[in-house]
């Protein structure tokens, strides 16, 4: 399975490792997932920072790629929502963004 992790927020903080991150990144590749770091970042310095950090990946899909969004099984990122329906989620969507302004 190919699983799209973020990069800022998930993976790391500024250029350091967010505790956790390499040693998860290297289990589900152990299990044979495919992991395609997803980021706006610039794609030689998201391979900086996960070389400085030792952080395994198989693939960046950065600013720039053309390919757009990359086809994933599973999408692991620090500001995502679980959509599950417009009715039941916009009101949560909403209460959400309002907190986030605060901040």
């Amino acid at each position: 399975m190919f699983i799209g992790v973020d990069f800022d927020g998930t993976l790391v903080n500024h250029d350091t490792a967010l505790p956790g991150a390499r040693h998860a990144m290297m289990l589900l590749r152990e299990m044979g997932h495919k992991i395609i770091i997803h980021s706006c970042n610039n794609k030689q310095w998201i391979e900086k920072v996960c070389a400085k950090n030792d952080i395994p990946y198989d693939y960046i899909s950065a600013a720039g790629d053309q390919n757009g969004k990359p086809v994933c099984t599973m999408y692991i990122d620090d500001r995502g929502f679980r959509f599950t329906g417009w009715e039941k989620d916009l009101p949560v969507i909403i209460g959400m963004l309002s907190n986030a302004e605060g901040i």
